[in-house]
């Protein structure tokens, strides 16, 4: 059992890596005591005088005795660690098992290879022996005397290793990177000679020679008034030498590698270049690659962490562009010509690279990989070879090595895009302005930057809003970039075609095919539409051609508009699109039946993410014919579009699909004519919902489908309801009601249930109400439909504040809210706030009133969901409610506060009403 002891910090025993419980003070001091002497016998009455001084012995001795045992437990009785050696005790250990030892041998280490001329190796040791402190030594027993004794001992060591590690920066040339420590070190260690020389060299090597004559200044001042002591002879020397600007004291010789000018600022990316440079200094990090699309600013983003980090970095950054290399043997030749490196006869061009990086650490940028990434193994091999080189890859494929930390390159972001496309703009058309258009050009195309150089540069013939219009089909447009471009990168077809060519025959089909998907899909639908393996998958993905995160693959649309063509060009187009139908007819059919159930959150996310394929599937259908396919996908999903407010594009979907089908099978046209109903009741068209709503009741009668008689009678009754029929309501609920109980359809007994409850609160019978809701919970719960227990939840709670029972009211609308959100029903979501609004009014809160009834309202514009007439009663009555006790201004200025949250900022304002 390997046993691990840090005193570095507060005092800490692992076991296989877990910390062990060690139980009190006098416990963790005996263990400490014995830590300190470590692999030494401890006298027991070395040790009663050590922990119990003011003890009487026989007592102190009965106590260790205690203690030795407790001990023992707490560290694991097989652990052989604490043994009992006369005439005492030891705690045995190897030195590699205890922090401070370890650190005692790294700071030797480092300071023999210091001594020897490694300072690259030096460093390297004390910042690992650094790096093993977490505090004060044994902070949680440091009123001990012996901890007191070894924590100023081990402090010295450290300051000396800090020292040292300072010394080794300085000699690498880091005197920038280590001037704020030295700042900081001699302010807290005036006196110390050797950090006061360092911080002058390092001044004096930043360009500040009279503040580093200042230090000397200040230290000899504080030697004579302190110690009575002149400065030591090194100081003197340092002085001198800083008067003379002596060629001893300068920075060590740099190798300079000229990188590329870029011909302007990188705009933004400021995030992204900040986490780039920190990956690149981690000490446990050689190898980065930046990944990402062509045209997504790989080279420009590595060029900056390159400048970056030339300074700060003793062998500087070289940039070396392998476009051009077509061979894995000649990428090494690559890199040596760029850094001046001739090899010796019979030296391999690794082993030369790696003598003239020698141990300085030196940035190698390898530009453009993606052609060649078959020579990744080259570059494990330099890595190997010379240990302080540091490669920095950009690639549109990532190269699958095991140093690799692949970053991928993400487009830039809406302002970032903007001032990109302004600056292009104004290039070529110095009096460019943007307009609106501006905005919508740059999110069309992604945020990828030569997409958005390219489309600027149109400018210079086409206004902002003629650009945009021509953008539906962007390829042909974004050409035309700087001749001193690439030839790759002077269109985006061209840019896209280069990462097309370097595919394998099977990734070509597979990409082309992937175009079928509109906004992407899961990986199983993208597996069996376009005939891949994920391997042919994850390949695309390594090219920068499509992105793979959390079970979805997707294509950015620049990059489906070349794959489109490419699939145009195929004779398998029809298939592929025939193939993508059936999956997604198949997906709505799979989904219909668990979309009331419990399974319904599960399933309304998979939908809403495949809601795009399912419209294109859906729109492919009615244009080739295949009018039942339509019908079954569309009707399959009526209740999908009604739960996420899919108004408008569900119920045009579901009437063309009708009228494409002709006289399809009967029962699926009651069920596509219930949808049209359902969503155009939900807009305020109870007209036309009465319409869809009677043809479905002739067809769910003459099939004698009971269940579907009851549900298209509870819709009837509803329309009835909204338009002041509330005899009618009542017997279509009623019957309804009793046909739902004789199937045991107890979704459909809850939504009867519940509108006959609201119908007798309607008529101030809050006792019967309570009745017909609570029952109608009952069901629902039994049912397990979420939307529908919510909804009978709000109802109640309505029923309770009629009833003056506002916590019991509140109760049932949080209940409701968690529901609601749990299957993002937004427009249940517009219905919530207006309730609650009712308890504002409870609770003299008429401004919160009104303006969660003015985040309703924005919701429901935002979602097309007209306000059903009981709710408009509802919202009526409590905004009149709330204006008896506001003014005119304050009851607009609340309404339009409301109307400018966000649907989860107005359900943090509701709820700051009850704390």
């Amino acid at each position: 059992m390997r046993m691990e002891f840090e005193m570095l910090g507060p005092l800490v025993v692992r076991s296989e890596g877990a910390a062990l419980v060690l139980g009190g003070g006098r416990q963790r001091a005996l263990l400490g005591l014995l830590l300190v002497h470590a692999n030494e016998v401890m006298p027991r009455d070395r040790i009663v005088d050590e922990l119990w001084p003011d003890s009487d012995p026989a007592a102190a001795t009965r106590s260790l005795h205690v203690y030795v045992s407790s001990l023992r437990k707490a560290l694991g009785a097989g652990s052989a660690v604490l043994v009992t050696r006369p005439p005492g005790y030891a705690l045995e250990a190897p030195p590699e098992a205890i922090d401070a030892r370890r650190f005692e041998r790294l700071a030797a280490d480092g300071r023999a290879a210091l001594a020897d001329g490694d300072a690259e190796q030096a460093a390297a040791r004390l910042r690992a022996a650094l790096g093993l402190w977490r505090g004060d030594v044994l902070a949680d027993i440091a009123g001990e005397r012996f901890a007191a004794l070894e924590a100023a001992r081990l402090a010295d060591l450290r300051l000396a290793a800090l020292e040292d590690l300072l010394a080794a920066e300085l000699a690498l040339g880091r005197h920038e990177h280590a001037l704020p420590q030295l700042e900081t070190l001699v302010a807290a260690e005036p006196l110390r000679e050797r950090l006061r020389a360092q911080l002058m060299l390092a001044l004096y090597r930043s360009g500040r020679q009279a503040e580093a004559l200042e230090v000397y200044r200040e230290t000899r001042r504080l030697l004579v008034e302190e110690l009575g002591i002149e400065p030591g002879i090194e100081l003197r020397r340092l002085e001198q030498a800083i008067l003379a600007q002596s060629p001893e004291i300068a920075p060590p010789p740099k190798p300079r590698r000229a990188l590329p000018a870029p011909p302007s600022s990188m705009i933004g990316r400021e995030d992204e270049l900040e986490a780039l440079t920190g990956l690149l200094l981690r000490d446990d990090v050689r190898l980065v690659t930046l990944t990402g699309p062509g045209g997504v600013g790989k080279t420009r983003l590595a060029l900056e962490a390159a400048r970056q980090l030339d300074d700060r970095l003793a062998g500087g950054a070289c940039f070396v562009d392998v476009a051009s290399v077509r061979s894995a043997s000649l990428l090494l030749p690559a890199v040596a010509r760029a850094l001046a490196v001739v090899p010796k006869p019979d030296e391999a061009e690794v082993d030369a690279i790696a003598r003239v990086l020698h141990r300085q650490p030196t940035l190698l940028v390898l530009d453009n990989l993606e052609q060649v990434v078959e020579a990744a193994p080259r570059i494990a091999d330099l890595l190997a070879a010379a240990p302080s080189a540091i490669v920095l890859a950009t690639s549109r494929a990532a190269l699958r090595l095991l140093a690799e930390h692949e970053h991928a390159v993400p487009p830039l972001r809406g302002d970032d895009s903007v001032a990109l496309f302004c600056r292009r703009a104004r290039a070529v058309q110095p009096s460019f302005e943007p307009s609106a258009a501006v905005e919508e050009i740059c999110a069309r195309l992604e945020g990828l930057p030569l997409a958005i150089e390219l489309a600027a540069a149109r400018t210079r013939v086409l206004p902002s809003d003629l650009l945009l219009e021509r953008l539906e089909h962007r390829l042909p447009m974004l050409v035309g970039g700087a001749r001193d471009l690439p030839e790759r990168q002077r269109t985006l077809e061209a840019t896209i075609a280069w990462s097309f060519e370097l595919l394998e025959p099977e990734d070509r089909v597979a990409f082309a095919r992937f175009s079928v998907f509109d906004d992407g899909s899961s990986l199983e639908a993208a597996e069996e539409v376009c005939e891949a393996t994920v391997d042919v998958l994850e390949r695309l993905a390594d090219n920068s051609l499509v992105r793979i995160a959390d079970g979805r693959i997707a294509m950015l649309e620049t990059i489906r508009e070349f794959a489109a063509a490419r699939l145009a060009e195929s004779p398998d187009e029809q298939r592929v699109r025939h193939t993508h139908l059936a999956w997604f007819v198949a997906l709505a059919v799979a989904a219909e039946p668990e979309l009331p159930g419990t399974r319904q959150t599960e399933w309304f996310a998979r939908l809403q993410a495949d809601q795009a394929n399912i419209r294109a599937a859906i729109r492919y259908a009615l244009v080739v014919g295949r009018g039942d396919d339509a019908l079954t996908a569309a009707a399959a999903l009526r209740h999908f579009w009604w739960i996420r407010a899919h108004y408008g594009v569900g119920r045009r979907l579901l009437a063309d699909a009708l009228a494409a089908a002709g006289e399809a099978d009967p029962a699926l046209r009651e069920r596509a004519l219930t949808g049209v109903g359902i969503l155009a009741a939900e807009q305020g068209d109870f007209a036309a919902a009465a319409e869809a709503f009677g043809e479905a009741l002739v067809l769910a009668r003459a099939q004698g489908d009971t269940g579907r008689t009851a549900v298209t009678l509870a819709n009837l009754g509803n329309i009835a309801y909204f338009q002041g029929d509330v005899r009618s309501a009542r017997e279509a609920y009623v019957e309804g009601l009793g046909l739902a109980r004789d199937t045991g359809a107890l979704r459909r007994v809850a939504t009867l249930s519940e509108n006959l409850g609201l119908l007798e609160l309607a008529e101030g019978n809050l006792d019967l109400a309570v009745t017909m809701i609570e029952n109608a919970i009952d069901a629902a719960r039994s049912a397990g439909d979420f939307h529908e227990l919510a909804a009978c939840l709000r109802s109640i709670g309505r029923v309770r504040f009629a009833r003056g029972e506002l916590e019991a009211a509140e109760a049932h609308f949080l209940e409701s809210l968690e529901l609601v959100r749990r299957i993002g029903d937004q427009r249940s979501l517009a219905d919530w706030l207006e309730g609650w609004a009712r308890g504002c009014i409870a609770r003299g809160e008429p401004s919160r009133c009104v303006l969660l009834l003015g985040a309703a309202d924005a919701l429901r514009e935002a979602i097309g969901a007209a306000r059903a007439p009981d709710y408009r009663r509802w919202y009526d009555e409590l905004l009149a409610s709330a204006a008896s006790s506001l003014t005119a201004e304050a009851v607009e200025s609340s309404l339009t506060a409301g109307r400018l949250l966000t649907p989860d900022a107005a359900v943090v304002e509701a709820l700051g009403g009850i704390g």
